[in-house]
């Protein structure tokens, strides 16, 4: 769904707050953990931001994603201070021992999880770091927030008609954006 230009334009217009806590806390981890001009590999690295902030804080980053429209964001952003490349995680070229993994939010893309924690191990060094992270959709089940709101409308109410579901949710989407 990232490879239309319209979705990436709504990505870049309205960052999500969660989406940039989690990269703060990634970028955090991996300044913490990983010595300065180690090889750091962002997998579904989007429009660059994490990339460049790694880059300036003097890692060697290469980042991929799937989409030519991430990646043109992503190029114009970092530049050639970073190899970026349009590329499948699991495309065979994609090889090297790296000091971190990076998935920031896209663990859940790939459904054969032990094959995607078995391809991130495959290009770890030894004694390397893999970050993945995901947002926490259960966790908004025990509160009454916006999050909340999106997930039973996104997920468990997915499939119900569109008037059955404001009926459903409507007052409580007035107060979850209050």
């Amino acid at each position: 769904h990232f490879s239309d230009r319209s979705r990436v334009a709504e990505y870049l217009a309205a960052p999500d707050a969660m989406n940039e806590a989690r990269r703060d806390l990634v970028r955090r981890m991996v300044l913490t953990n990983v010595p300065v001009g180690s090889r750091v590999l962002e997998i579904g690295c989007g429009i660059g931001t994490l990339t460049a902030e790694l880059v300036a804080a003097g890692m060697v980053c290469t980042a991929v994603d799937s989409s030519s429209e991430m990646i043109r964001h992503a190029t114009n952003l970092v530049g050639s201070k970073a190899r970026i490349e349009l590329k499948d995680f699991f495309d065979e070229t994609l090889s090297g021992q790296f000091s971190a993994v990076i998935a920031n939010g896209v663990a859940p893309y790939y459904r054969d999880t032990a094959r995607f924690l078995k391809r991130v191990r495959s290009l770890l060094q030894p004694g390397g770091f893999a970050f993945i992270v995901h947002k926490n959709e259960l966790f908004n089940l025990f509160a009454l927030n916006k999050g909340t709101i999106d997930f039973l409308i996104g997920n468990l109410l997915a499939e119900l008609p569109a008037t059955l579901k404001d009926h459903v949710c409507g007052e409580q989407i007035g107060r979850a954006h209050v």
